[in-house]
């Protein structure tokens, strides 16, 4: 999987005049615009701004833990107070330089350079006026309902980080309970995913869910990913896939009908009304697309769009287009675009390289992915 994840904006890694840096696409220009002046403007550790284009940016790459993975890591080895001695000081030493600190808690947003004893900063477009208490706080509300909430590792970074940010107990406590409201009064929408390996695999001349990508086939490689989207309710689409421990293979109810009879079939025993659709041939999608498109479906089908055009295996169905599918594909079989005359059909649009939407219908396209994939694991490893 790319180990590149971002809630709201999608990045990916890149080699860009040689270097390896992170290739950075916002949804919103305002975050872009503030994010920008504010790599401009700040005088502390974070990755060096190299390029500049219109709603993007490239970041030096910097191969450090992010410090939730510290958090974890000091979980289970100790705790040790030297990283937040260091975010309390890169935050101390932002407040008076820019007046700006984060809005929210996210321990994503700092790396830890342990030779080094330093923070760098990430993903300033969260950033305003605000007070370091108010700041410290809301860092040690979401530090301490990390799962598993209030661990004696937990505890020990959150009195410390209170100590030097001088956040009273009672603003952490009254913190902790907004974060939880926040989260309990999120509707969480539950997904089906529906994985299509079912096509004969005629170019390349064997079934190309069981081709392998190291140690895992393809279609082993995408049930990770979508077990990765906390999605529980997995079908394999095709009669001849294996039995998965933890995913059910449904067959089509009308053979030989291509995609849209997997679809069918699949859509009708979907446990959720919304199912994220994936092909198995496509194995470098990141999984922040994956999680963002499923969140950017509304009504109907959403399908991954990008510069030459659209994806329509890559989406989001409700469960009910299986009703507009059976009339396509009674005769014979049709293309899964017919489905624009009866259904809401909306646009996803994918922002980075086109490498990563590689699939592989040949032998050669699949040597091709296989190199992609080593470029990406070289990349992040060095």
């Amino acid at each position: 999987m790319i180990p590149f994840y971002s809630k709201h904006n999608q990045v990916f890694p890149v080699l860009w005049n040689g270097k390896r840096t992170v290739e950075k696409h916002f949804l919103r220009q305002t975050d872009w615009e503030r994010e920008v002046a504010l790599y401009r403007s700040l005088s502390l550790p974070c990755p060096e701004l190299l390029d500049v284009g219109h709603n993007s940016l490239v970041l030096a790459y910097c191969p450090f833990p992010t410090l939730l993975e510290e958090l974890e890591r000091q979980e289970l080895f100790g705790f040790s107070p030297r990283p937040w001695e260091a975010l309390a000081a890169w935050l101390q030493q932002c407040a008076a330089q820019i007046q700006l600190l984060p809005d929210d808690g996210n321990l994503r947003n700092f790396l830890w350079d342990e030779d080094r004893g330093a923070i760098l900063g990430l993903d300033f477009e969260g950033y305003s006026a605000g007070s370091l208490q108010q700041c410290g706080g809301k860092i040690i509300a979401a530090l301490l309902e990390y799962d598993p909430v209030d661990t004696p590792v937990k505890r020990q970074c959150a009195q410390l980080l209170g100590q030097l940010l001088q956040v009273p107990a009672t603003l952490t406590q009254q913190l902790r309970l907004e974060l939880q409201r926040r989260r309990g009064a999120r509707e969480t929408k539950k997904f089906s995913a529906i994985i299509l390996a079912g096509g004969k695999s005629s170019r390349m001349g064997r079934d190309k869910a069981g081709l392998k990508i190291g140690d895992q086939t393809l279609l082993e490689h995408q049930v990770e990913k979508v077990r990765a989207l906390g999605i529980e309710d997995i079908i394999l689409s095709g009669q001849g896939c294996p039995p998965l421990s933890g995913t059910r293979v449904v067959a089509d109810e009308l053979p030989g009908r291509g995609p849209l009879g997997g679809l069918h079939a699949c859509l009708r025993n979907a446990k959720n009304s919304c199912c994220l659709v994936l092909s198995v041939d496509v194995p470098l999608i990141p999984l922040s697309v994956l999680a963002q498109l499923c969140r950017a479906h509304t009504q109907g089908i959403t399908v991954l769009c990008h510069e030459s055009g659209e994806e329509p295996l890559i989406g989001v169905y409700d469960s009910f287009v299986a009703d507009a599918i059976l009339p396509l594909i009674q005769q014979e079989s049709a293309p899964v675009r017919k489905l624009r005359q009866s259904v809401q059909w909306n646009a996803f649009f994918y922002m980075g390289p086109q490498e990563y939407l590689m699939n592989c219908n040949t032998p050669q396209e699949f040597a091709q992915l296989l190199s992609q994939q080593k470029s990406v694991e070289t990349f992040v490893k060095q």
